[in-house]
């Protein structure tokens, strides 16, 4: 690989894991001013993965088993760091009663396609199988990632359901990047300047798929999976921004899942570019949060709410937001 893209790939991390997400974008409501938090060190076939554990505060008071989320942070594969997500994730925690897993995956151009993909699946096969032990239940453990962490998590339903271990009973795919096989500079642009421009991610492109992957992999571009293959993935919630520019490749997928007889509610927020859960706006980022809360707690309750990943047609949270 040219030394000019490594060296601006780690210049990048550097940038934003040091400066720029160094704290939230706005103000982040419902985060508990005490969180019951750890750190694991899990085994996987790419070293022990540094993984964060954020635990609701009525854990303590519970002997029953708890729901599990493992949430996949993004960052291109190039960039990121699981304290960025800590306070989303202890909301979650917080407000859903489920435990939160937040993994430290390797990132590129160190590690490229398919690395992080098979630690991701490895580390939650760990947790299903260390399960009992933890104080997790075992078949109820759901799946979720932003941006590139929501292609990771798709590989993960993937390789679960193809290997039938472990159940995935739920997945969260927050403008989830999903087609590496078409040139970064042919997709649409539906704003003069998005947050991902055309050259930031043939940067990310450059250094997770090096020249000689096959861009059509499923596991790498899930547009490109045989729907055959995608029947009996978990239900999913796909979230998509607007002004995105993989909001057409995530919303082909939606459908795509819909076709094969996949659960699915798909929501389109307006007026919003991508990482907006993250960068804001804050009302926005509020109401994607407030979803995603709702559908993780309907996910793991043995009552799940009637119809309510059955809709037909993507939807705008402008008419879904009451």
């Amino acid at each position: 690989m040219n030394w000019k893209i490594r060296f601006k790939a780690k210049a990048l991390r550097f940038f934003i894991d040091r400066i720029v997400m160094r704290k939230p974008a706005y103000q982040i409501d419902g985060v508990p001013e005490t969180a019951h938090d750890e750190e694991l060190m899990i085994p996987t076939p790419q070293g022990e993965t540094r993984t964060l554990f954020h635990w609701p505060a009525k854990a303590r008071n519970t002997d029953s088993p708890l729901p599990a989320l493992v949430l996949i942070h993004g960052g291109g594969f190039v960039f990121g760091l699981p304290e960025h997500e800590t306070p989303f994730c202890q909301r979650l925690a917080n407000n859903t009663g489920c435990v939160v897993i937040n993994p430290d995956y390797v990132l590129s151009p160190e590690y490229p396609f398919p690395h992080a993909i098979h630690q991701c699946y490895e580390l939650v096969a760990w947790v299903a199988r260390e399960a009992t032990s933890m104080g997790i239940d075992p078949q109820r453990i759901a799946v979720g990632g932003h941006s590139a962490g929501g292609n990771l998590a798709t590989g993960v339903a993937a390789q679960a359901l193809a290997r039938g271990f472990p159940n995935i009973c739920f997945q969260i795919l927050d403008y989830p990047f999903l087609d590496g096989s078409v040139d970064a500079r042919n997709k649409p642009l539906p704003i003069p300047k998005p947050v991902i421009t055309p050259e930031l991610a043939t940067l990310f492109n450059s250094c997770y798929m090096p020249e000689g992957t096959n861009l059509r992999d499923p596991l790498l571009s899930p547009v490109c999976a045989a729907l055959d293959d995608l029947a009996g993935h978990p239900p999913a919630l796909v979230i998509t921004a607007e002004n995105d520019v993989l909001r057409e490749e995530a919303d082909r997928y939606a459908d795509m899942l819909r076709r094969a007889g996949v659960p699915v509610r798909h929501v389109v927020f307006p007026g919003v570019d991508h990482a907006f859960t993250h960068n804001g706006p804050k009302p926005s980022a509020d109401a994607a949060w407030q979803l995603i809360e709702d559908y993780v707690r309907a996910a793991f309750s043995k009552t799940p709410s009637k119809g309510s990943l059955n809709s037909q047609q993507p939807e705008s949270m402008t008419n879904n937001s009451q």
